[in-house]
C-alpha cells in the first residue's frame, strides 16, 4: 500500500538543518501536528526530521524557566498557530476521507502504522559513534549476528504482543457481535 511505502520511506530519512525563515515555524508545526493525527508517525520525529526538534523544545524549556527573548516568543507563537491550523484543518480532511472512502482511508492508516515499524526494529546498529546525544543519533537496522538469549528474548516479545492484539480484537469482537 501507498501508505506502508510512505511510511517506510519516511522514518528512513536524516534530519534536515532546517530554515531560519519564520514561516517555516508555521509549517512545521502544521506537518508536525498531522503526524501526531496519524498513526504510526511522530510529531517529534517530523520537526526532528525538518530541523526544529531541539529547537522547539530548546524555547519551551527556556519559557518553562522565564527565560526568553522576543524572538524566541515570536517563534514558538508562529508554531503553535501552525499547529492549530493544521490540527483545524487536517483533522477536517481526514474525517472527509473516513466518511467519503473509509476503507482506502483505513488502509492508508494501517500501511502507515506497518511501514513505520521501519523505525522500531529492535536490531539496530550506532551509524553516528561520534555523537554524544542519543536523541541525536542515527541507527541502522541490521539482522541479529548471534541468536542467543537477548534475540530469542526479543522475538518471543514480539510474538507475544502480536498474539496480545489479535486475542484484544477477537474479544473485542464477540462483544460487539449480537
Amino acid at each position: 500500500s501507498f501508505g506502508a511505502c510512505f511510511a517506510f520511506w519516511l522514518v528512513g530519512q536524516l534530519p534536515s538543518s532546517g530554515l531560519e525563515a519564520t514561516w517555516y515555524y508555521f509549517v512545521c508545526g502544521a506537518v508536525a501536528i498531522c503526524a501526531m493525527i496519524l498513526p504510526g508517525i511522530s510529531g517529534a520525529f517530523i520537526l526532528l526530521l525538518m530541523g526544529k526538534y531541539a529547537e522547539i523544545t530548546g524555547i519551551l524549556r527556556a519559557l518553562l524557566h522565564g527565560e526568553f527573548s522576543s524572538q524566541s516568543l515570536v517563534q514558538i507563537i508562529v508554531f503553535i498557530l501552525g499547529c492549530g491550523i493544521g490540527l483545524l484543518s487536517f483533522s477536517k480532511v481526514l474525517k472527509v476521507l473516513l466518511v467519503r472512502w473509509e476503507t482506502v482511508t483505513l488502509a492508508a492508516l494501517c500501511g502507515f502504522m506497518v511501514g513505520s515499524l521501519r523505525k522500531i526494529w529492535p536490531f539496530k546498529v550506532d551509524l553516528t559513534p561520534e555523537v554524544e546525544k542519543f536523541k541525536l543519533k542515527q541507527f541502522g537496522n541490521v539482522w541479529p549476528s548471534e541468536w542467543g538469549g537477548e534475540t530469542w528474548l526479543t522475538l518471543a516479545a514480539i510474538v507475544f504482543a502480536a498474539s496480545a492484539v489479535l486475542i484484544l480484537d477477537a474479544s473485542s469482537r464477540r462483544r460487539e457481535a449480537p
